[in-house]
């Protein structure tokens, strides 16, 4: 079913987000008061955008922001990692954690407010796993999708700690 208008991609993924509302509420007692919203990515920097979010404020002046780069919508790639990109970069994902890490005032401010990026991606990646649970990935390309992104992600982390023993070994 390929899109006609970025209108029709940024309502599927309001559809991914609607699917999964009445599981997210069984799974997750603590939910921000962040507000959140899934927009296009402005035209002058989509063509070198990768999807994103943008954290929002702690006060809730600003919402979290999921941006979507659409070029072209009719060749936007609907059969495989909606779902997945979803669960990552948006809800559970970093809108959950850093929105929920900034509004908690137990913290030092570093914490509240720091990028500690391990964490951030770990817990991101965890989230892509929660599909199933969640209500997602009930289509098999949508499913594949996800186990591929995650396959690329070990094959990189394979071929970087490679060439690190590589070096190791080679210069000494």
């Amino acid at each position: 079913m390929p899109y006609k208008t970025p209108q029709e991609v940024l309502n599927a993924f309001h559809k991914i987000h609607e699917t999964m509302r009445p599981n997210l509420e069984k799974m997750f007692i603590h939910v921000p008061k962040a507000k959140f919203e899934i927009r296009q990515t402005e035209a002058f920097r989509a063509a070198s955008a990768s999807a994103e979010y943008l954290q929002g404020t702690p006060d809730g002046s600003r919402p979290g922001v999921f941006y979507v780069p659409i070029l072209d919508a009719s060749k936007f790639n609907t059969t495989s990692g909606m779902e997945s990109l979803f669960l990552h970069e948006a809800i559970p994902g970093h809108h959950y954690q850093i929105s929920l890490q900034q509004e908690d005032t137990t913290l030092p401010k570093f914490r509240r407010f720091g990028g500690q990026n391990a964490y951030v991606e770990g817990w991101a990646l965890y989230c892509e796993s929660l599909g199933k649970e969640l209500g997602l990935f009930t289509d098999p390309y949508q499913y594949m999708g996800a186990l591929g992104d995650a396959g690329g992600r070990c094959g990189h982390a394979y071929r970087q700690n490679d060439k690190r023993r590589s070096n190791q070994i080679h210069d000494g």
